[in-house]
């Protein structure tokens, strides 16, 4: 482990302030979270390989969890907390951004395997269904970077090759088991390394992260930077949960008025068409029998 890294442990420690890093149990407290520069190779896992060790030195009273995972050679960027409406928040509603290696040839009798063409970075930003499970996922931007050659080698065939290493910068929302690496698989590109550059706007420069391993506390400022405190898209979508709870306890009561039918009937269909669940179909037919049953009464 870095010296750095201890140092700045230490005067964290020396503060006292991690004491105040009760998560969940009073959301007016300041929110404690750490930012580490995740070395390779590292499991996401608190009870072996390293990652245990480093959230007890953050802090020895309640060590913080990870958000998120990153595989065992994934480096770069790990926001680390106990409130779970941070982690909720930088798991479902921010950007990351990445950077990914992937190698490329061309052989001398015609044969390659290019860089990103503009009709896949295309492909990319559109999207891929990853599973049924999984569902819809796609890159927000696909920046191609530098290319660097690598040496050339000759087959036995005697066909000689050249090797090349691409590099791209992609952003995403989604938070999937390895997303970026199938969404570069549906295009024939296989990831050979990746380093989280970005969460939410914090990055490794603006954290004072250097060397893997290091890892410093957020402060306020930071914390605000990554949109957490503004709680706009978390609040409204607390709302809207809100919202529909109320709408389907009013019409499982068989209390919906007739001019909420066709509310309840456009929401049916926008079921269907988001939602294959043969079960989430049949209760929102309930709900329109319900409906169509008190308007016919109010008639």
């Amino acid at each position: 482990m870095a010296a750095g890294s201890s140092r700045g442990v230490k005067r964290e420690l020396d503060s006292g302030e991690p004491e105040e890093a009760q998560g969940d149990q009073d959301e007016s407290e300041s929110i404690v979270a750490f930012a580490l520069y995740k070395p390779r190779p590292m499991i996401t896992d608190m009870t072996k390989g390293g990652m245990g060790d480093i959230a007890r030195r953050m802090c020895p009273t309640r060590p913080p969890k990870p958000v998120g995972q990153l595989d065992r050679c994934t480096t770069g960027l790990m926001i680390f907390t106990t409130n779970g409406r941070l982690t909720c928040h930088l798991n479902s509603h921010v950007s990351k951004t990445y950077r990914a290696w992937y190698d490329g040839w061309t052989s001398s009798n015609g044969r390659s395997s290019a860089e990103l063409t503009d009709e896949q970075c295309q492909q990319l930003r559109e999207g891929i269904c990853l599973s049924r499970g999984d569902g819809w996922a796609n890159f927000e931007t696909v920046q191609r970077r530098e290319c660097e050659e690598l040496p050339s080698i000759q087959l036995p065939t005697g066909e000689k090759m050249r090797k090349f290493r691409y590099c791209a910068d992609v952003r995403i929302s989604s938070g999937k088991f390895h997303v970026v690496k199938r969404l570069f698989m549906s295009v024939g590109k296989s990831v050979i390394r990746l380093h989280r550059l970005e969460v939410a706007g914090l990055s490794l420069e603006k954290c004072g992260l250097e060397r893997p391993g290091d890892f410093v506390r957020l402060s306020d400022e930071q914390l605000r930077d990554s949109g957490h405190h503004a709680d706009i898209a978390f609040a409204k979508h607390e709302k809207e949960k809100s919202d529909n709870r109320n709408f389907e306890g009013t019409a499982e009561r068989g209390r919906c008025p007739a001019a909420n039918a066709q509310q309840a009937q456009d929401t049916v269909s926008s079921l269907r068409t988001a939602t294959p669940s043969k079960s989430k179909r049949k209760k929102a037919c309930k709900k329109i029998k319900l409906c169509s049953d008190t308007s016919r009464r109010e008639l």
